[in-house]
Protein backbone atom coordinates (compact mmCIF):
# COMPACT_ATOMS: atom_id res chain seq x y z
CA UNK A 1 0.00 0.00 0.00
CA UNK A 2 2.81 2.98 0.63
CA UNK A 3 3.99 1.78 -2.94
CA UNK A 4 0.83 2.49 -4.48
CA UNK A 5 0.74 5.41 -2.14
CA UNK A 6 4.18 6.60 -4.12
CA UNK A 7 3.31 5.89 -7.65
CA UNK A 8 -0.35 7.85 -7.36
CA UNK A 9 -0.53 11.08 -8.80
CA UNK A 10 -0.67 14.32 -6.54
CA UNK A 11 -4.40 14.57 -7.62
CA UNK A 12 -4.72 10.99 -7.97
CA UNK A 13 -6.93 8.35 -6.00
CA UNK A 14 -7.16 4.96 -4.76
CA UNK A 15 -10.12 2.76 -3.99
CA UNK A 16 -9.98 -0.28 -1.85
CA UNK A 17 -12.63 -2.56 -2.01
CA UNK A 18 -13.20 -5.06 0.85
CA UNK A 19 -15.70 -7.06 2.71
CA UNK A 20 -17.56 -5.29 5.69
CA UNK A 21 -16.33 -7.56 8.04
CA UNK A 22 -12.72 -6.07 7.48
CA UNK A 23 -13.08 -2.60 6.52
CA UNK A 24 -12.67 -0.80 10.13
CA UNK A 25 -9.42 -2.95 10.23
CA UNK A 26 -8.09 -1.77 6.84
CA UNK A 27 -9.33 1.50 7.67
CA UNK A 28 -6.89 2.02 10.61
CA UNK A 29 -3.63 0.78 8.20
CA UNK A 30 -5.18 3.63 5.47
CA UNK A 31 -5.33 6.35 7.77
CA UNK A 32 -1.53 5.74 8.80
CA UNK A 33 -0.89 5.57 5.37
CA UNK A 34 -2.63 8.06 3.68
CA UNK A 35 -3.10 10.50 6.58
CA UNK A 36 -6.71 10.77 8.31
CA UNK A 37 -7.06 14.15 6.09
CA UNK A 38 -6.94 12.39 3.10
CA UNK A 39 -9.82 9.66 3.91
CA UNK A 40 -12.74 11.08 1.37
CA UNK A 41 -15.25 8.35 1.68
CA UNK A 42 -16.57 5.07 2.80
CA UNK A 43 -18.53 4.29 0.28
CA UNK A 44 -21.58 1.64 0.71
CA UNK A 45 -22.09 -0.90 -2.46
CA UNK A 46 -25.49 -2.58 -2.40
CA UNK A 47 -26.26 -5.29 -3.81
CA UNK A 48 -29.33 -8.16 -4.33
CA UNK A 49 -29.20 -12.14 -3.23
CA UNK A 50 -30.80 -14.66 -1.32
CA UNK A 51 -31.50 -14.10 2.36
CA UNK A 52 -30.03 -17.39 4.03
CA UNK A 53 -29.50 -16.46 7.35
CA UNK A 54 -32.15 -17.25 9.96
CA UNK A 55 -29.97 -16.00 13.43
CA UNK A 56 -28.32 -12.76 12.40
CA UNK A 57 -28.96 -9.58 9.20
CA UNK A 58 -28.23 -10.95 5.98
CA UNK A 59 -25.04 -8.99 4.82
CA UNK A 60 -26.41 -7.41 1.15
CA UNK A 61 -22.90 -4.64 1.00
CA UNK A 62 -19.70 -4.37 0.43
CA UNK A 63 -17.02 -1.46 1.60
CA UNK A 64 -15.11 0.78 -0.86
CA UNK A 65 -13.00 2.78 1.12
CA UNK A 66 -12.01 6.14 -1.30
CA UNK A 67 -8.51 7.97 -0.31
CA UNK A 68 -6.84 10.90 -2.31
CA UNK A 69 -3.07 11.66 -2.36
CA UNK A 70 -3.38 15.18 -1.15
CA UNK A 71 -5.97 17.66 -0.86
CA UNK A 72 -6.24 18.60 -4.37
CA UNK A 73 -7.93 15.49 -6.30
CA UNK A 74 -9.96 14.85 -9.34
CA UNK A 75 -13.64 14.40 -8.29
CA UNK A 76 -16.23 14.72 -11.49
CA UNK A 77 -19.35 14.27 -9.57
CA UNK A 78 -21.76 15.56 -12.78
CA UNK A 79 -19.91 13.00 -14.88
CA UNK A 80 -23.62 10.79 -16.02
CA UNK A 81 -22.13 7.99 -14.45
CA UNK A 82 -21.44 9.72 -11.51
CA UNK A 83 -23.80 11.80 -10.49
CA UNK A 84 -27.68 10.94 -9.14
CA UNK A 85 -29.80 11.02 -11.66
CA UNK A 86 -32.97 12.86 -11.06
CA UNK A 87 -36.27 10.95 -11.71
CA UNK A 88 -38.95 12.70 -14.29
CA UNK A 89 -41.12 13.69 -11.37
CA UNK A 90 -38.65 15.28 -9.83
CA UNK A 91 -37.81 17.35 -12.62
CA UNK A 92 -41.47 18.60 -13.04
CA UNK A 93 -41.73 19.39 -9.64
CA UNK A 94 -38.74 21.91 -9.70
CA UNK A 95 -39.84 23.26 -12.94
CA UNK A 96 -43.15 24.56 -14.77
CA UNK A 97 -42.16 24.64 -18.51
CA UNK A 98 -40.44 21.96 -20.56
CA UNK A 99 -38.87 23.05 -24.23
CA UNK A 100 -38.49 21.64 -27.59
CA UNK A 101 -36.16 18.95 -26.50
CA UNK A 102 -38.03 17.88 -23.55
CA UNK A 103 -35.99 19.42 -21.23
CA UNK A 104 -37.64 21.03 -17.78
CA UNK A 105 -37.11 24.76 -17.13
CA UNK A 106 -38.17 27.71 -15.05
CA UNK A 107 -38.24 31.14 -16.78
CA UNK A 108 -36.99 33.95 -14.46
CA UNK A 109 -36.71 37.55 -14.40
CA UNK A 110 -32.88 38.76 -15.26
CA UNK A 111 -33.79 41.67 -13.23
CA UNK A 112 -33.84 39.09 -10.00
CA UNK A 113 -37.72 39.95 -9.80
CA UNK A 114 -38.09 36.02 -9.26
CA UNK A 115 -40.17 34.01 -11.95
CA UNK A 116 -41.59 34.78 -15.24
CA UNK A 117 -44.68 33.36 -16.98
CA UNK A 118 -44.16 32.03 -20.31
CA UNK A 119 -45.69 35.05 -22.17
CA UNK A 120 -43.47 36.64 -21.28
CA UNK A 121 -40.29 35.20 -22.21
CA UNK A 122 -37.91 37.30 -24.11
CA UNK A 123 -34.80 39.70 -23.93
CA UNK A 124 -35.39 40.38 -20.05
CA UNK A 125 -36.10 36.77 -19.08
CA UNK A 126 -33.92 33.74 -18.89
CA UNK A 127 -34.24 29.94 -18.97
CA UNK A 128 -33.08 28.54 -15.87
CA UNK A 129 -32.80 24.43 -16.53
CA UNK A 130 -33.31 21.61 -13.95
CA UNK A 131 -30.29 19.84 -13.88
CA UNK A 132 -29.62 16.22 -14.95
CA UNK A 133 -28.52 14.96 -11.39
CA UNK A 134 -27.19 15.83 -8.39
CA UNK A 135 -24.38 15.03 -6.32
CA UNK A 136 -23.74 11.63 -5.65
CA UNK A 137 -24.37 9.65 -2.50
CA UNK A 138 -22.03 7.48 -0.43
CA UNK A 139 -24.49 4.55 -1.19
CA UNK A 140 -25.30 3.10 -4.66
CA UNK A 141 -27.39 0.10 -5.71
CA UNK A 142 -25.42 -1.75 -8.18
CA UNK A 143 -26.36 -5.55 -8.82
CA UNK A 144 -23.57 -8.07 -9.42
CA UNK A 145 -22.33 -8.59 -13.08
CA UNK A 146 -25.23 -9.10 -15.23
CA UNK A 147 -24.85 -12.73 -17.26
CA UNK A 148 -23.96 -10.89 -20.36
CA UNK A 149 -20.48 -9.75 -18.39
CA UNK A 150 -19.84 -12.88 -16.79
CA UNK A 151 -16.90 -14.66 -17.28
CA UNK A 152 -16.86 -17.09 -14.96
CA UNK A 153 -14.30 -15.81 -12.76
CA UNK A 154 -15.43 -15.87 -9.02
CA UNK A 155 -14.56 -12.60 -7.90
CA UNK A 156 -15.92 -10.65 -10.76
CA UNK A 157 -16.78 -6.85 -10.40
CA UNK A 158 -20.08 -5.44 -12.66
CA UNK A 159 -18.72 -2.79 -15.21
CA UNK A 160 -20.71 0.08 -13.76
CA UNK A 161 -19.01 0.18 -10.60
CA UNK A 162 -15.54 0.35 -11.98
CA UNK A 163 -17.41 3.00 -14.13
CA UNK A 164 -18.64 5.45 -11.40
CA UNK A 165 -15.19 5.11 -10.30
CA UNK A 166 -13.03 5.45 -12.92
CA UNK A 167 -15.12 8.50 -14.28
CA UNK A 168 -15.49 10.31 -10.63
CA UNK A 169 -11.05 10.24 -10.40
CA UNK A 170 -9.69 10.45 -13.75
CA UNK A 171 -9.64 12.46 -17.12
CA UNK A 172 -9.51 11.09 -20.43
CA UNK A 173 -5.93 10.18 -20.84
CA UNK A 174 -5.42 9.47 -17.43
CA UNK A 175 -3.58 6.75 -16.16
CA UNK A 176 -5.37 3.99 -13.96
CA UNK A 177 -3.57 0.45 -11.97
CA UNK A 178 -5.62 -1.89 -10.77
CA UNK A 179 -3.05 -4.22 -8.68
CA UNK A 180 -4.78 -7.10 -8.50
CA UNK A 181 -7.23 -6.88 -11.74
CA UNK A 182 -8.65 -10.22 -11.26
CA UNK A 183 -10.97 -10.85 -14.50
CA UNK A 184 -9.90 -7.32 -15.62
CA UNK A 185 -12.88 -5.61 -14.92
CA UNK A 186 -10.91 -2.59 -14.71
CA UNK A 187 -8.52 -2.36 -17.41
CA UNK A 188 -11.62 -3.27 -19.92
CA UNK A 189 -13.58 -0.55 -18.41
CA UNK A 190 -10.77 1.95 -18.66
CA UNK A 191 -9.93 0.70 -22.26
CA UNK A 192 -13.69 1.33 -22.83
CA UNK A 193 -13.18 5.30 -21.33
CA UNK A 194 -10.30 6.21 -23.18
CA UNK A 195 -7.98 5.95 -20.24
CA UNK A 196 -4.38 4.57 -20.57
CA UNK A 197 -4.21 1.11 -17.79
CA UNK A 198 -1.63 -1.13 -16.06
CA UNK A 199 -2.82 -4.32 -14.59
CA UNK A 200 -1.02 -7.30 -12.65
CA UNK A 201 -2.31 -10.43 -11.16
CA UNK A 202 -0.38 -13.47 -9.70
CA UNK A 203 -3.31 -15.93 -10.79
CA UNK A 204 -2.54 -17.75 -14.90
CA UNK A 205 -6.51 -17.92 -14.90
CA UNK A 206 -7.01 -14.51 -14.07
CA UNK A 207 -4.16 -13.44 -17.22
CA UNK A 208 -6.07 -15.16 -19.38
CA UNK A 209 -9.69 -13.54 -18.75
CA UNK A 210 -8.29 -10.39 -18.84
CA UNK A 211 -6.19 -11.01 -22.13
CA UNK A 212 -9.59 -12.77 -23.91
CA UNK A 213 -12.10 -9.80 -22.97
CA UNK A 214 -9.24 -7.21 -24.01
CA UNK A 215 -8.76 -9.06 -27.72
CA UNK A 216 -12.55 -9.49 -27.54
CA UNK A 217 -13.51 -5.74 -27.08
CA UNK A 218 -10.78 -5.06 -29.58
CA UNK A 219 -8.32 -2.67 -27.07
CA UNK A 220 -5.66 -1.13 -28.54
CA UNK A 221 -2.28 -3.18 -28.82
CA UNK A 222 -0.73 -3.97 -25.21
CA UNK A 223 1.62 -6.18 -23.56
CA UNK A 224 1.57 -8.87 -21.20
CA UNK A 225 4.94 -9.14 -19.23
CA UNK A 226 6.32 -11.19 -16.73
CA UNK A 227 8.87 -9.37 -14.00
CA UNK A 228 9.04 -11.44 -11.53
CA UNK A 229 7.58 -14.22 -9.89
CA UNK A 230 6.22 -14.01 -6.27
CA UNK A 231 7.37 -17.37 -4.78
CA UNK A 232 10.94 -16.81 -5.88
CA UNK A 233 10.85 -13.26 -4.31
CA UNK A 234 9.77 -15.51 -1.07
CA UNK A 235 12.34 -17.82 -1.10
CA UNK A 236 15.06 -14.26 -1.08
CA UNK A 237 12.60 -12.44 1.11
CA UNK A 238 13.06 -15.13 3.78
CA UNK A 239 16.78 -15.14 4.28
CA UNK A 240 16.53 -18.83 2.39
CA UNK A 241 19.66 -20.37 0.79
CA UNK A 242 18.90 -21.65 -2.75
CA UNK A 243 20.55 -24.79 -2.21
CA UNK A 244 18.19 -25.53 0.54
CA UNK A 245 15.67 -25.12 -1.89
CA UNK A 246 16.61 -27.11 -4.55
CA UNK A 247 17.17 -30.44 -2.21
CA UNK A 248 13.51 -29.70 -0.93
CA UNK A 249 12.13 -29.51 -4.04
CA UNK A 250 14.46 -32.84 -5.32
CA UNK A 251 13.05 -34.47 -2.06
CA UNK A 252 9.14 -33.18 -2.92
CA UNK A 253 9.68 -34.62 -6.40
CA UNK A 254 10.68 -38.36 -4.76
CA UNK A 255 14.66 -37.21 -5.70
CA UNK A 256 17.82 -37.73 -3.23
CA UNK A 257 19.94 -34.81 -3.47
CA UNK A 258 23.37 -35.53 -4.33
CA UNK A 259 26.17 -35.06 -1.79
CA UNK A 260 28.66 -32.03 -3.54
CA UNK A 261 26.18 -31.33 -6.39
CA UNK A 262 23.96 -28.49 -6.11
CA UNK A 263 20.38 -28.95 -7.70
CA UNK A 264 21.00 -32.67 -8.67
CA UNK A 265 19.78 -35.43 -7.19
CA UNK A 266 18.66 -39.37 -7.96
CA UNK A 267 15.05 -40.74 -8.71
CA UNK A 268 14.22 -44.28 -9.38
CA UNK A 269 11.01 -43.75 -11.49
CA UNK A 270 7.95 -45.79 -11.47
CA UNK A 271 9.60 -47.81 -14.85
CA UNK A 272 12.69 -48.87 -12.68
CA UNK A 273 14.54 -46.23 -14.90
CA UNK A 274 17.09 -44.63 -12.51
CA UNK A 275 16.77 -40.69 -13.28
CA UNK A 276 19.12 -37.85 -13.21
CA UNK A 277 16.91 -34.99 -11.72
CA UNK A 278 18.06 -31.20 -11.72
CA UNK A 279 16.43 -28.28 -9.90
CA UNK A 280 17.26 -24.81 -12.21
CA UNK A 281 17.66 -21.48 -10.21
CA UNK A 282 14.56 -19.51 -9.22
CA UNK A 283 16.30 -16.45 -10.66
CA UNK A 284 17.29 -17.48 -14.47
CA UNK A 285 15.61 -19.36 -16.98
CA UNK A 286 16.67 -23.07 -17.79
CA UNK A 287 18.11 -22.82 -21.55
CA UNK A 288 18.18 -25.53 -23.80
CA UNK A 289 22.10 -24.93 -23.97
CA UNK A 290 21.92 -25.40 -20.00
CA UNK A 291 19.97 -28.79 -20.65
CA UNK A 292 22.23 -29.87 -23.93
CA UNK A 293 25.35 -29.23 -21.01
CA UNK A 294 23.12 -31.53 -18.36
CA UNK A 295 22.49 -34.00 -20.89
CA UNK A 296 25.77 -34.73 -21.90
CA UNK A 297 27.29 -34.78 -18.49
CA UNK A 298 24.00 -37.56 -17.48
CA UNK A 299 25.86 -39.96 -19.99
CA UNK A 300 28.86 -39.52 -18.05
CA UNK A 301 27.89 -39.44 -14.60
CA UNK A 302 29.06 -42.00 -11.87
CA UNK A 303 30.84 -44.05 -14.76
CA UNK A 304 27.84 -45.71 -15.90
CA UNK A 305 25.71 -42.66 -16.84
CA UNK A 306 21.86 -42.27 -16.76
CA UNK A 307 19.17 -43.07 -19.47
CA UNK A 308 16.97 -40.40 -18.35
CA UNK A 309 17.27 -36.77 -17.26
CA UNK A 310 14.57 -34.56 -15.68
CA UNK A 311 14.53 -30.75 -15.69
CA UNK A 312 12.54 -29.09 -13.19
CA UNK A 313 12.39 -24.82 -13.71
CA UNK A 314 10.69 -22.25 -12.56
CA UNK A 315 11.19 -20.99 -16.23
CA UNK A 316 12.32 -21.81 -19.44
CA UNK A 317 13.54 -19.63 -22.49
CA UNK A 318 11.45 -18.60 -25.32
CA UNK A 319 12.32 -20.76 -27.88
CA UNK A 320 13.04 -23.53 -25.25
CA UNK A 321 11.80 -26.41 -27.05
CA UNK A 322 13.16 -25.81 -30.57
CA UNK A 323 16.11 -24.56 -29.57
CA UNK A 324 17.01 -28.01 -27.92
CA UNK A 325 15.70 -30.33 -30.89
CA UNK A 326 18.38 -27.88 -32.80
CA UNK A 327 20.94 -28.73 -30.75
CA UNK A 328 19.98 -32.56 -30.53
CA UNK A 329 20.56 -32.96 -34.31
CA UNK A 330 23.39 -31.35 -34.71
CA UNK A 331 25.34 -33.74 -31.83
CA UNK A 332 23.35 -36.47 -34.18
CA UNK A 333 23.83 -39.77 -32.29
CA UNK A 334 25.77 -38.30 -29.39
CA UNK A 335 22.49 -37.83 -27.03
CA UNK A 336 21.09 -40.61 -26.68
CA UNK A 337 19.46 -39.79 -23.02
CA UNK A 338 15.70 -38.73 -22.72
CA UNK A 339 15.03 -35.39 -21.59
CA UNK A 340 11.73 -34.53 -19.78
CA UNK A 341 11.54 -31.07 -18.58
CA UNK A 342 8.45 -30.22 -16.03
CA UNK A 343 8.07 -26.96 -14.23
CA UNK A 344 7.96 -26.28 -11.00
CA UNK A 345 4.40 -25.25 -9.82
CA UNK A 346 3.83 -21.77 -8.92
CA UNK A 347 2.83 -22.64 -5.31
CA UNK A 348 5.34 -24.18 -4.94
CA UNK A 349 6.74 -22.14 -1.85
CA UNK A 350 3.28 -22.62 0.33
CA UNK A 351 4.62 -26.44 0.58
CA UNK A 352 8.41 -25.29 1.20
CA UNK A 353 6.74 -23.00 3.98
CA UNK A 354 5.21 -26.34 5.70
CA UNK A 355 8.43 -29.27 4.87
CA UNK A 356 10.19 -28.93 8.11
CA UNK A 357 10.65 -32.68 8.73
CA UNK A 358 11.26 -35.48 6.76
CA UNK A 359 7.48 -36.59 7.24
CA UNK A 360 6.27 -33.37 5.81
CA UNK A 361 7.57 -34.04 2.80
CA UNK A 362 6.99 -37.15 2.64
CA UNK A 363 3.10 -36.35 3.07
CA UNK A 364 3.78 -33.13 1.01
CA UNK A 365 5.47 -35.29 -1.80
CA UNK A 366 1.64 -36.28 -3.24
CA UNK A 367 0.22 -33.19 -3.03
CA UNK A 368 3.11 -31.09 -5.60
CA UNK A 369 2.29 -31.95 -9.55
CA UNK A 370 5.52 -31.06 -11.19
CA UNK A 371 3.92 -31.06 -14.87
CA UNK A 372 5.57 -31.74 -18.08
CA UNK A 373 5.84 -28.96 -20.20
CA UNK A 374 3.99 -28.65 -23.33
CA UNK A 375 5.38 -29.09 -26.62
CA UNK A 376 4.64 -27.14 -29.59
CA UNK A 377 5.70 -27.14 -33.05
CA UNK A 378 4.80 -24.85 -35.83
CA UNK A 379 4.64 -25.56 -39.74
CA UNK A 380 7.23 -23.93 -42.20
CA UNK A 381 6.06 -20.69 -43.08
CA UNK A 382 4.46 -19.86 -46.49
CA UNK A 383 5.32 -16.90 -48.09
CA UNK A 384 3.76 -15.03 -51.20
CA UNK A 385 4.82 -12.26 -53.27
CA UNK A 386 2.18 -9.82 -53.75
CA UNK A 387 4.26 -7.73 -56.15
CA UNK A 388 4.01 -4.46 -55.07
CA UNK A 389 6.51 -3.99 -52.20
CA UNK A 390 4.08 -6.77 -49.85
CA UNK A 391 4.32 -10.39 -48.83
CA UNK A 392 1.82 -12.30 -47.33
CA UNK A 393 2.98 -15.06 -44.55
CA UNK A 394 0.78 -18.10 -43.86
CA UNK A 395 1.73 -19.50 -40.51
CA UNK A 396 0.56 -22.67 -39.10
CA UNK A 397 0.34 -24.40 -35.87
CA UNK A 398 1.25 -27.90 -36.83
CA UNK A 399 0.73 -29.72 -33.32
CA UNK A 400 0.31 -29.25 -29.85
CA UNK A 401 0.72 -31.58 -26.91
CA UNK A 402 0.01 -31.59 -23.25
CA UNK A 403 2.11 -34.35 -22.10
CA UNK A 404 0.35 -33.96 -18.65
CA UNK A 405 -3.18 -32.60 -18.38
CA UNK A 406 -4.35 -31.68 -14.74
CA UNK A 407 -7.14 -33.47 -14.19
CA UNK A 408 -7.59 -35.22 -10.80
CA UNK A 409 -7.99 -39.02 -11.64
CA UNK A 410 -8.87 -40.20 -7.73
CA UNK A 411 -12.61 -40.54 -9.01
CA UNK A 412 -14.88 -42.39 -11.34
CA UNK A 413 -15.91 -38.63 -13.10
CA UNK A 414 -12.42 -37.24 -12.63
CA UNK A 415 -11.10 -40.33 -14.90
CA UNK A 416 -13.81 -40.21 -17.26
CA UNK A 417 -13.10 -36.28 -17.69
CA UNK A 418 -9.52 -36.92 -18.33
CA UNK A 419 -10.54 -39.48 -21.34
CA UNK A 420 -12.75 -37.54 -22.98
CA UNK A 421 -10.48 -34.80 -23.36
CA UNK A 422 -7.82 -36.80 -24.25
CA UNK A 423 -9.85 -38.19 -26.90
CA UNK A 424 -11.04 -34.90 -27.82
CA UNK A 425 -7.20 -33.54 -27.88
CA UNK A 426 -6.14 -36.75 -30.22
CA UNK A 427 -8.35 -35.98 -32.73
CA UNK A 428 -7.94 -31.82 -32.44
CA UNK A 429 -5.40 -30.45 -30.46
CA UNK A 430 -6.83 -26.81 -30.98
CA UNK A 431 -9.30 -27.69 -28.37
CA UNK A 432 -6.73 -27.79 -26.01
CA UNK A 433 -5.76 -23.99 -26.85
CA UNK A 434 -7.12 -20.90 -25.17
CA UNK A 435 -5.21 -18.27 -26.85
CA UNK A 436 -2.26 -17.60 -29.21
CA UNK A 437 -0.89 -14.56 -30.61
CA UNK A 438 2.17 -13.60 -33.34
CA UNK A 439 4.36 -10.97 -33.10
CA UNK A 440 5.20 -10.55 -36.96
CA UNK A 441 8.65 -8.61 -36.35
CA UNK A 442 10.20 -9.74 -33.10
CA UNK A 443 13.03 -8.29 -31.68
CA UNK A 444 14.29 -10.53 -29.53
CA UNK A 445 12.99 -9.25 -26.19
CA UNK A 446 9.35 -7.80 -25.99
CA UNK A 447 6.72 -10.08 -27.27
CA UNK A 448 3.87 -7.61 -29.27
CA UNK A 449 0.89 -9.47 -30.37
CA UNK A 450 0.19 -8.51 -33.44
CA UNK A 451 -2.43 -11.14 -34.58
CA UNK A 452 -4.21 -13.56 -32.32
CA UNK A 453 -7.10 -16.28 -31.58
CA UNK A 454 -8.72 -16.88 -28.23
CA UNK A 455 -11.13 -19.23 -27.38
CA UNK A 456 -13.86 -17.22 -25.80
CA UNK A 457 -15.41 -17.41 -22.59
CA UNK A 458 -18.91 -19.50 -21.88
CA UNK A 459 -21.39 -19.63 -24.19
CA UNK A 460 -18.71 -17.44 -26.51
CA UNK A 461 -16.32 -20.04 -26.80
CA UNK A 462 -15.38 -21.98 -29.66
CA UNK A 463 -12.32 -23.66 -30.86
CA UNK A 464 -9.45 -21.40 -32.19
CA UNK A 465 -8.21 -21.77 -35.66
CA UNK A 466 -4.74 -22.70 -36.03
CA UNK A 467 -4.01 -20.90 -39.29
CA UNK A 468 -2.52 -17.08 -39.36
CA UNK A 469 -2.19 -14.96 -42.68
CA UNK A 470 -1.26 -11.40 -42.93
CA UNK A 471 -0.29 -9.20 -45.01
CA UNK A 472 3.34 -7.10 -44.40
CA UNK A 473 5.92 -5.29 -46.09
CA UNK A 474 8.86 -6.62 -47.57
CA UNK A 475 12.00 -6.63 -45.43
CA UNK A 476 14.97 -4.45 -46.51
CA UNK A 477 17.68 -5.47 -48.49
CA UNK A 478 20.20 -7.77 -47.37
CA UNK A 479 22.50 -4.61 -47.30
CA UNK A 480 20.55 -2.68 -44.60
CA UNK A 481 20.72 -3.18 -41.29
CA UNK A 482 17.40 -5.30 -40.93
CA UNK A 483 18.75 -7.91 -43.43
CA UNK A 484 16.34 -10.13 -45.78
CA UNK A 485 15.16 -12.06 -42.39
CA UNK A 486 12.11 -11.70 -41.04
CA UNK A 487 11.78 -13.61 -37.11
CA UNK A 488 8.30 -14.27 -35.97
CA UNK A 489 7.12 -14.91 -32.54
CA UNK A 490 4.26 -17.40 -31.13
CA UNK A 491 2.93 -17.74 -27.96
CA UNK A 492 0.70 -20.07 -27.05
CA UNK A 493 -1.84 -20.20 -23.69
CA UNK A 494 -3.65 -23.58 -23.35
CA UNK A 495 -6.67 -23.96 -21.43
CA UNK A 496 -5.17 -25.29 -18.19
CA UNK A 497 -2.68 -21.79 -18.02
CA UNK A 498 0.31 -22.89 -19.87
CA UNK A 499 2.17 -20.91 -21.93
CA UNK A 500 4.81 -22.56 -25.02
CA UNK A 501 6.74 -20.28 -27.35
CA UNK A 502 8.25 -20.38 -30.87
CA UNK A 503 10.11 -18.53 -32.89
CA UNK A 504 10.66 -18.66 -36.35
CA UNK A 505 12.27 -17.30 -39.59
CA UNK A 506 11.26 -16.25 -43.17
Amino acid sequence: MQLMKRLLAEDGSIYIHIGSNMSHYIKIMLDEIFGRDCFRNDLIWLYEGRELSHTEYNAKHDNILFYSKSQKWIFNWNHPSVRESLKESSKKAMSRFKDENGKWFVLRYKDGGGFAPLEDEGEHTYRQYVPEGIPPRDWFFIDYSRKSERTGYDTQKPIAILEKLICASSNEGDLVADFFCGSGTTLAVAEKLNRRWIGSELGKVGIQVTRARLVEQEAKPFLIENIGNYQREMIYLTGGKIYKMQNLILKLYGAAPRDKMSGLGIRKAEDGIEELVYVGYPDRPVTAGKAEELAQQAQKLDGRGYKRLIILGWDYEYNYHQALESRKRALKDKLKIEVISRDIPPDIYDYLKKAKTEEDIEALSEKVKFYERPYLKMDTPEVKDLKDGKVEISLEIKRYVLMDIPISQTSKKGQEDYAALMKIAKDNFAVLIDYWAIDWDYDGFTFKSQWQAFRGNGKKAKTVITEAKEILEKPAPASSKQGKKRIIAVRVVDIFGNDAGAVVEV
